[in-house]
């Protein structure tokens, strides 16, 4: 299978607000996730492209230090189509620093790993 984007990921204060500024968003699916401590929201905006919004609910949310830090804003690119072996290949061949994961990704249904790039661009592998 050929890698592509799954989705990209922002980390929000509210996902219903932030959500209802992107034209044509429709709600997929939501969840709480226990293991981030955060709401998780995916929509679809047309053609395959999706948006996951994620709230943090606490200071021990994954996400809860780039939202205090950053705003709300962009986190993470999401890729799927690729097994664990190619993932950690991946992150060998472009240095990146594994973050997390393989973790279960209750808004999907699958596993994911979280990585760094050089540049400290977050990446989602949705396995």
């Amino acid at each position: 299978m050929i890698a592509r984007i799954h989705h990209v990921g922002y980390v929000v204060n509210d996902i219903e607000t932030f959500a209802a500024s992107f034209p044509m968003a429709t709600l997929e699916n939501a969840v709480f996730d226990p293991l981030q401590n955060a709401k998780l929201a995916i929509y679809a905006v047309g053609g395959g492209a999706r948006l996951e919004f994620i709230q943090p609910s606490g200071p021990d949310s994954f996400t809860w230090g780039f939202l205090q830090r950053s705003g709300a804003g962009l986190h993470h690119v999401c890729y799927e189509g690729v097994d664990l072996t190619r993932v950690n290949q991946i992150i060998r061949d472009y240095k990146m620093l594994k973050l997390r994961g393989p973790m279960p990704a209750v808004l999907f249904g699958r596993d994911v790993v979280f990585a760094m790039t050089r540049q400290k661009a977050i990446v989602e592998f949705l396995l």
